[in-house]
């Protein structure tokens, strides 16, 4: 395998300087694992491979008896940094070919630069300049339609939802009055605006199911992907249901971190 010799931090600093098996066996010790085999194991490599690797870093003044020295600590920082703008940097590759849908404000002619903003939790596109993001437009349409943009550049303002739990303990029928009540007041939104409705569990369709304009399928996940689009939203739910789904719940929230939760007991 080739080993990537170790430059001065004064020098330039490139993704190819990277070895990221370097960098992994540096971070599991780093983590306190300085068991070779543990860590051959782990990464899924055989043990000569990480004696090799070892080997190789203490030449370079990067470990020294299984332990990160300074030098090695600068080179991984400049490591981690690096691989972090070459991932944002492709990444913004990506993102700007590839196609996005939007819906017109007005007619748009094929390679239009229009400018994109959230509305109801969709993407619109408008001649006028309303933010710094836009997108160039790859087939005409008329105002009202989707189309496709590419190009893109900027950043769109998305202002993330807010999901808030009504959750029901000891959940009792001839208590159904009292829980409209709670339901009501979260379910009302600033200027009037109505929240979106979502029944986890047998217990709130049965409670609920009555109820217009409420979600019944996949409720938690549905209430975040409102919230990524900017929309608040309440799930009503038994305790035994919030409980049944709490890894589901505890995924989402850290798929979704920029999304605010509220728990509410009643």
């Amino acid at each position: 395998m080739p080993v990537i010799h170790h430059k001065s931090m004064q020098e330039g600093f490139d993704i190819k300087d990277i070895n990221v098996v370097e960098i992994s066996i540096m971070i599991k010790i780093l983590k306190g694992d300085r068991n070779l085999a543990s860590i051959a194991r782990d990464m899924d490599i055989s043990i000569q491979v990480v004696r090799y690797y070892v080997g190789s870093m203490r030449k370079k003044g990067l470990i020294n008896d299984l332990s990160v020295t300074p030098t090695g600590f600068e080179f991984l920082t400049k490591s981690l940094e690096t691989l972090r703008g070459f991932i944002r940097d492709s990444s913004d590759i990506l993102y700007s070919i590839n196609d996005w849908e939007i819906i017109c404000d007005q007619d748009f002619r094929k390679d239009d630069t229009v400018y994109l903003y959230m509305k109801d939790g969709y993407l619109h596109g408008t001649h006028e300049h309303v933010s710094s993001a836009s997108g160039t437009v790859k087939n005409e349409a008329l105002s009202g339609q989707r189309t496709l943009i590419n190009k893109i550049k900027g950043i769109i303002d998305v202002k993330f939802g807010t999901i808030n739990f009504l959750i029901m303990k000891n959940m009792k029928f001839e208590d159904k009055k009292r829980y409209l009540h709670s339901l009501d007041e979260l379910c009302s939104g600033k200027n009037g605006s109505s929240k979106k409705l979502f029944l986890l569990g047998e217990g709130a369709f049965a409670m609920f199911g009555d109820k217009e304009n409420t979600e019944k399928f996949a409720p938690l996940q549905s209430a975040f992907e409102s919230a990524t689009r900017g929309l608040d939203s309440v799930v009503i739910c038994s305790e035994e249901a919030f409980n049944l789904n709490f890894e589901t719940f505890f995924s989402l929230k850290e798929k979704y971190s920029n999304v605010q939760t509220e728990l509410n007991f009643i």
